[in-house]
């Protein structure tokens, strides 16, 4: 009853401690402990994109295609005839053919030019394919564009060098059972020769 009327009014009002359970100060607390949480999500989220994108750009550029592990495991190997293989091949060894008469069947008639610009469009592919800037899955769809492109040009080498080996072995068979001498120009027999051949033939038997 002796108290201050300010402490009288208090009694009988609302409740305005800052320290309750709804107070004014704990709900800054509880407030300030919800934005420590989102700022923990938010940088854990931009870490990842941060690392995502120096993951990208390791993979973007040409100087890193190398460690790239699907390369190391896989394209590597399959892919590494085309590198063996000569650039301009000039003889029957580098074009892996049979001998040198199947060469020169070949050349003749044309199929090793066209060979030889599938092959540079082979090599060019793959040699775009591991110098370019690109992202990583158009860099392994290039590779194995370029791996089906090349199995398929091998085949068809396999398949005109054993098709102009067979050919060559058969002309070699019939030529062995050819005369080995054939009349240059034939020139038809006179009547008077043809009776003195006759004569000359049968001379000793009348």
């Amino acid at each position: 009853m002796w108290a201050p009327k300010i402490n009288r009014d208090y009694k009988d009002g609302d409740d305005i401690r800052p320290l309750k359970p709804t107070g004014e100060q704990n709900l800054r607390f509880a407030q300030l402990k919800f934005q420590e949480e989102e700022a923990k999500k938010i940088k854990a989220a931009s870490d990842t994109i941060y690392k995502r994108s120096v993951q990208d750009l390791a993979h973007w550029t040409s100087a890193t295609v190398d460690a790239d592990p699907l390369w190391l495991l896989y394209y590597k190997r399959m892919l590494k005839p085309i590198t063996e293989f000569p650039d301009t091949p000039q003889n029957f060894i580098e074009w892996r053919l049979k001998d040198e008469s199947t060469y020169e069947a070949l050349n003749t008639t044309g199929t090793l030019k066209r060979l030889q610009e599938e092959l540079d469009l082979i090599k060019e592919k793959y040699s775009m394919s591991r110098s370019m800037d690109m992202p990583r899955g158009k860099r392994f769809i290039m590779y194995h564009e370029t791996l089906l492109r090349w199995r398929k040009f091998v085949q068809e080498l396999r398949k005109h060098n054993n098709r102009t080996t067979l050919l060559l072995d058969y002309k070699t068979i019939l030529n062995s059972h050819l005369p080995t001498a054939l009349p240059t120009q034939w020139t038809p027999a006179s009547d008077r020769g043809i009776v003195q051949n006759v004569m000359q033939h049968y001379k000793h038997r009348y």
